[in-house]
């Protein structure tokens, strides 16, 4: 990110360059000391590829060198955004406006949704929220989530969960109702699904095993669904005549790192049409075959078409597929890999993760035998909910 505006201040072009040698024409930059990135093949001889200002003149010159035809697309930067705005100043003027009021705008709650709502009507959880001082308007950082989901809990009896989520200008408000008439939940404990620190541990039913600031693991007991001999819900439920198991509720919040990885290549190989093919054409007439042409493909890498023109006539073609090498660059292979890495990163966040400042990011070329490759790690601390239901085998 911090290359991506470095390079929008400096500005920069898109440029094609069209001819032959297009991987020399590549390599010969690089070997003076340019760069180019976000390149891609539009064509067997057409490239297309972004450059500094700096480097757009000397990449020029070692294109005419090498026979080529070098031409802007597009400028892009803040250089290149100056020099239109001193040639329209009232247009300076109402961007400014505009984002001020934009910015203003993005700074507040003007839309308000409910979600899981069935026997309580959603604009009876929005009034009660509003109670709480969810209103469309507000200033988002008044905006208390966890007052409202008590408020919501203790207000309106039907609700069994509720959680204010803020994305944007919209707050949703996820709620979960009781089930009238259920049959009693099974024994079990809140187990850990995930190794973290305990930051916050709410007990609702069961017996806690594990403390704040204490490190456990995967498949831990944290909630037991074994009430403890003495403890007032044991006594209560042996003198009903129940056993003195329960189903644990509660919620754990724990510190967790998430690791994520990604690579990519630096040199792909990719199949494309050489343009050599190959038909075979086939005509059945009263149970006997006639074939005119290959039954098989005569190509080793190859894409098949088939197609029936009626009458008992089908035909097949083979196109034979060639192999090239497409070349990306560092900053290219290492933004594709590091997107990879973020997408196993995000797969592992619960809903509700608080990811924490400090993320550490760490990516280099290496070689895995004869494939260059880039590879990434994303590393990052979150807090969020580590505990699962685990019922009791019976």
């Amino acid at each position: 990110m911090l290359r991506a505006l470095w390079l929008y201040l400096r500005g920069y072009v898109i440029i094609r360059v069209k001819g032959p040698n297009l991987e020399r024409f590549i390599n010969s930059v690089v070997q003076r000391g340019g760069s180019l990135w976000r390149a891609r093949r539009m064509g067997p001889d057409v490239l297309v590829a972004s450059v500094t200002v700096e480097q757009f003149r000397p990449a020029c010159r070692t294109g005419r060198q090498a026979g080529l035809s070098v031409r802007i697309l597009a400028k892009a930067g803040l250089p290149f955004l100056m020099a239109r705005c001193r040639r329209r100043p009232m247009w300076v003027v109402g961007a400014a406006v505009a984002v001020a009021a934009i910015y203003g705008a993005a700074g507040r709650v003007w839309f308000v949704d409910v979600e899981g709502a069935q026997s309580v009507e959603p604009r009876r959880i929005v009034e009660v929220a509003a109670e709480a001082g969810l209103r469309r308007g507000m200033a988002k950082e008044q905006l208390n989530a966890e007052a409202i989901r008590r408020h919501l809990l203790l207000r309106l009896d039907r609700l069994a969960w509720a959680t204010v989520d803020l994305q944007g200008t919209l707050a949703t408000i996820r709620v979960a109702e009781k089930t009238v008439g259920e049959a009693a939940p099974r024994p079990g404990h809140v187990v850990a699904a995930l190794d973290g620190v305990v930051e916050r541990l709410v007990v609702r039913r069961g017996e806690p095993l594990v403390a704040v600031g204490e490190t456990v693991r995967r498949g831990q007991i944290l909630i037991s669904g074994l009430l403890l001999p003495g403890t007032p819900a044991y006594e209560a439920r042996v003198a009903a005549g129940q056993p003195p198991v329960v189903a644990a509720q509660g919620e754990v919040i724990a510190r967790v790192w998430v690791t994520g990885y990604g690579e990519a290549r630096l040199v792909e190989r990719v199949e494309e049409p050489t343009g050599r093919r190959a038909w075979a054409v086939e005509v059945n007439v009263f149970g006997r075959r006639w074939r005119v042409g290959p039954a098989e493909s005569p190509y080793r890498h190859f894409r098949t078409r088939a197609g029936h023109l009626g009458n008992g006539i089908t035909w097949r073609r083979f196109d034979e597929l060639g192999e090239r090498a497409s070349v990306r660059s560092y900053t290219l292979a290492r933004d594709m890999a590091l997107a990879a890495a973020w997408q196993e990163v995000r797969e592992q966040l619960a809903t509700g993760a608080e990811v924490r400042p400090g993320s550490v990011i760490d990516c280099a070329p290496q070689t895995d035998g004869e494939v260059a490759l880039v590879r990434c790690r994303v590393r990052l601390e979150t807090a969020q909910p580590i505990g699962r239901f685990d019922p009791i085998a019976p």
